[in-house]
């Protein structure tokens, strides 16, 4: 395309010298323009980039563990008729509680979001950045430390998560045993179980709470971080 534009203005000798001038000056511009924007700043936009894909999969994964009622799922189990319907909630169950691998794989996703972003900002800091910068800088690093709890805080729910779904896999197993006497059919027909309400709200309830209330600590954070490297690049701009 350049050799096409230089045989074309060759052929104008008059618009020549003028035309590729203003070329020169054009591609100059274009490397100070890229030089204008500071190491610390393209630092700083790669860690946004992880940053934002890690409030991507949080905002998943809180979506995912609020949207399941624990408690609900362990009183309407169990509460079946017919050896069929005790299957059919058995199945019911699975289904409902098959998303522990990828809870697992979405934290970890999280985790190198967020460590990459932290890499990156410290890297920025290390730039010797300016005072706006800097500032906005540490407002991030302190969301990158409240995901980091909310993962922590993550982790300890899917251990009690699977803890739950253990005793219910052994209780719905217990129910369906057969009794050889009665006609192989389940002895425990009807039968209605539930986990005790003092340890859902400490292990469970509890810790959702917790996640919620930690991501939406770090979106303040966040926001705060955003709204402030706006105003300061509106004053630089007056």
């Amino acid at each position: 395309m350049v050799r096409e534009l230089i045989k074309n203005l060759n052929q104008r000798s008059i618009l020549t010298l003028p035309i590729l001038s203003i070329l020169v000056l054009g591609m100059i511009g274009c490397v100070f323009e890229k030089d204008s924007v500071s190491e610390s700043e393209l630092l700083i936009v790669k860690a946004n980039q992880e940053l934002i894909q890690s409030t991507k999969n949080l905002d998943i994964y809180l979506e995912n563990i609020l949207g399941l009622n624990e408690e609900d799922l362990a009183t309407y189990i169990f509460d079946f008729r017919t050896y069929e319907e005790g299957i059919a909630k058995g199945q019911y169950f699975v289904n409902n509680y098959n998303f522990f691998d990828e809870h697992k794989l979405l934290l970890e996703e999280i985790e190198v979001n967020n460590s990459k972003a932290l890499e990156l900002f410290d890297q920025a800091l290390n730039t010797g950045p300016d005072s706006v910068e800097e500032e906005y800088i540490l407002m991030k690093i302190s969301v990158i430390s409240k995901y980091k709890e909310a993962v922590t805080i993550s982790k300890n729910l899917t251990e009690k998560q699977e803890t739950f779904k253990r005793y219910l896999d052994n209780s719905l197993s217990q129910s369906m045993t057969t009794c050889t006497p009665c006609g192989d059919v389940p002895k425990a027909i009807g039968w209605k179980t539930a986990i005790p309400a003092d340890w859902m709200n400490a292990n469970i309830f509890s810790l959702k709470d917790q996640i919620s209330q930690t991501l939406a600590e770090a979106k303040t954070i966040d926001n705060e971080a955003e709204e402030f490297w706006n105003l300061k690049s509106k004053s630089k701009l007056e």
